[in-house]
Parts: structure tokens; C-alpha cells; sequence
């Protein structure tokens, strides 16, 4: 939700719906209903929910209260046609954060954007070598790993069913060029664990 200025308007308090301030692209979670407190004039109301529901942006003049209701149109329905949403590329904590999330946080955002599989990275804490607890027989939530070269790009692993913590004597937190193994290696290492793989993040 944004003021008549395109000043973003937090709900309160921020950290219930875990909120992002992003400038123009601020956005926070909720679960169908919000409050939110908003001047008087002119606000523009922005809505999504996943890759499978149509974008919703309009304005509206704010001069006594109103309740709106919006209706999210559900444009496929992917699963009928055997494919299956997912975001394979997440963090609880990746600086610049705002928050520092569980993963009850992640449940609940694979929810707000109707996800069936979210690949969670960087939290051996919470890797089990199986879907998490919090999965359900329609959402997937799974903790693995990101490898990190500074000199050939990072990889997203999926499905591990062990860990993976070869980093060729440097530690994970170490982001200087340092003699770290082939991603060609991690990628045996990946490969010898079934059903298991690999996605080249970013290359360079």
C-alpha cells in the first residue's frame, strides 16, 4: 500500500507480516485480512499471490474508513496440467535483511504465494536430508545448501540427502577469492546423492 507521494505504508507492527522495505517495491505477507492505518486522500493498493494469480494494482480515495475485499483471479491451474509452482532459491538470513526468519515464516510465505515446493538455503541447522516437518502432502518446504565460488558463480542444491560441506579449506562465511573446489566437483558430489541436483544461480 502506497500514500498519494508513492511513499510505501508499513502495517503495524512491520515484523507481524514480515515486511520488506523496498522503496516502490515494498511489500509485506498477511493472511487474507489487514488493517492498516493510511492518510487521507489518494492510496494505491497493490496485491499478489504467486505465479499462478493474476496481479491486482488500483487506487482508491481514502476519506473515512472502508473495509475493500479483493478477489485474487486464479488465471491456471498448473497442477491439473502436472506441473507444480516452487521457488528454489530462498534465505531465512541473507544480509541486507530486515528480519531474521523461522521456518514457520517460510510455511507461511509458501502459503501467501500458493507454492508447492520453496528450497530453503545456508541453514545446515535445519537440514534433516528430507522434507521439513512443516510440509505438507501440497507444500514442499526443504532445507539445503547454496555453494558458494567467488570466482565461478554460486549453485542452488536440491534434495540433498546429505550434507555437502566441501568449501576446499575455506570457511563458509569467507567471501574472498580464495582456492575453493571446481563446481564441476560439487557437482559429483550432488549427483551421488539420488534424486538430488543442482541449479548454476548466478555464473559470473
Amino acid at each position: 500500500i502506497f500514500d498519494s507521494t508513492g511513499q510505501p505504508i508499513a502495517p503495524s507492527p512491520p515484523e507481524d507480516y514480515l515486511y520488506q522495505s523496498l522503496g516502490k517495491r515494498s511489500f509485506f505477507y498477511c493472511d487474507g485480512y489487514v488493517e492498516i492505518d493510511v492518510p487521507e486522500g489518494v492510496v494505491t493498493i497493490r496485491a499478489s499471490k504467486g505465479p499462478e494469480y493474476d496481479f491486482v494494482t488500483f487506487q482508491v480515495g481514502i476519506y473515512v474508513d472502508v473495509f475493500y475485499v479483493l478477489t485474487m483471479r486464479h488465471r491456471i491451474d498448473m497442477q491439473s496440467r502436472g506441473w507444480f509452482s516452487g521457488d528454489t532459491h530462498t534465505h531465512m538470513t541473507h544480509p541486507p535483511v530486515n528480519y531474521t526468519l523461522i521456518p514457520e515464516d517460510m510455511a507461511r510465505v509458501m502459503e501467501a504465494e500458493d507454492l508447492n515446493f520453496m528450497n530453503s538455503m545456508d541453514h545446515e541447522i535445519h537440514f534433516t536430508g528430507a522434507p521439513h516437518p512443516l510440509s505438507t502432502p501440497e507444500r514442499v518446504l526443504y532445507f539445503s545448501r547454496e555453494y558458494g565460488n567467488p570466482n565461478f558463480g554460486h549453485l542452488s542444491l536440491l534434495g540433498l540427502t546429505e550434507w555437502i560441506s566441501s568449501n576446499g579449506g575455506c570457511p563458509d562465511t569467507s567471501w574472498v577469492a580464495c582456492g575453493r573446489v571446481l563446481n564441476s566437483a560439487i557437482a559429483d558430489e550432488v549427483h551421488a546423492q539420488p534424486g538430488a541436483m543442482l541449479i548454476i544461480t548466478h555464473p559470473f
